[in-house]
């Protein structure tokens, strides 16, 4: 189940009062990430990643808009930098939702089990709660799919001088997508509901799977690249 985004790089506004917790900086995340604290964990430090990737992505696509060689793509381009930018603020959403769907699931923890009444009462609020911890990172996950089809469409008409961090944004997603499946399945294994449980799974499984063969191909297709000797 995933925790707490800490990260300043874009700040989530998701209501209107204040959340010092999305003012920390990236030290502080990381400090806070090896505590023993509940939040952040690993849905925190998915959302990261994927923010991260989808960033470099638009950076990459930046540095690229402007070149003679690829003026042909440059609008293209310019609207992929839109989309990656919106993606890298939605994971970093992601992140701060991930956080407090954590907070019913661990009152549940809490509640009494001594008699046959309040184990039913238990066993309704641990479902209702897992019903909401499993929607970030499950969402997450699509998100990801998202970003690997910008990272994809874009690829070709990336400036040499940039291609590494194309990579590295493909390499991030697959990070990303790799940590956020894990969080679903956490959640999924233990829902009372069997066939909920195995289509959520199933359908995220199957995303993380595609994710993988898509940007591992970019991954390689760079390293290919600049490995190659000239």
């Amino acid at each position: 189940m995933a925790r707490l985004m800490a990260a300043h790089l874009v700040r989530p506004c998701l209501s209107k009062e204040e959340n010092p917790l999305v003012e920390q900086s990236v030290a502080k995340f990381v400090e806070v990430l090896g505590s023993k604290e509940p939040v952040p964990g690993g849905g925190g430090a998915a959302a990261l990643a994927g923010a991260l990737g989808a960033a470099l992505g638009a950076m990459a696509a930046s540095l690229t808009v402007g070149k003679k060689k690829f003026a042909h793509a440059e609008g293209e381009l310019r609207t992929a930098i839109e989309e990656l930018n919106g993606i890298s603020k939605r994971y970093l959403e992601l992140a701060e939702e991930d956080a407090k769907a954590f907070l019913p699931l661990s009152k549940v923890y809490g509640m009494p089990k001594g008699t046959d009444e309040e184990q039913k009462a238990r066993a309704a609020a641990m479902e209702e709660a897992l019903n909401v911890a499993i929607q970030p990172p499950y969402n997450m996950v699509r998100l990801c799919r998202q970003c690997t089809d910008v990272l994809e469409r874009i690829e070709r008409n990336i400036s040499a001088l940039v291609i590494s961090d194309l990579g590295c944004a493909a390499s991030l997603t697959i990070a990303c997508v790799d940590c956020a499946v894990l969080n679903v399945f956490v959640n999924a294994k233990m829902m009372a509901d069997e066939a909920a449980s195995m289509r959520i799974m199933d359908e995220t499984r199957a995303i993380c799977a595609d994710v993988r063969e898509r940007m591992g191909r970019v991954y390689r297709k760079v390293e290919g690249d600049l490995c190659r000797k000239y």
